[in-house]
Formats: C-alpha cells, structure tokens, sequence
C-alpha cells in the first residue's frame, strides 16, 4: 500500500486539478491489470 500512498502524495502535492474519485479507479483498474 506504501506505493499507492506515495501516489496519491505526489498527485495531491503535483496535480491542482486531481481527481480522487477518478485516481480511485484508474487505481484499482490498475492493480487489476497487474
């Protein structure tokens, strides 16, 4: 999980415009595809 905190830490601090909800999903979708 460390990696997906870093992301949200860098989107959060890098991205005025960040989209949780969206990021939620490209997330998940993803993990999934790993």
């Amino acid at each position: 999980m460390t990696y997906f905190f870093d992301l949200v830490t860098y989107f959060l601090t890098h991205d005025l415009d960040f989209d949780p909800v969206s990021y939620f999903f490209d997330t998940v979708t993803y993990f999934f595809t790993q």
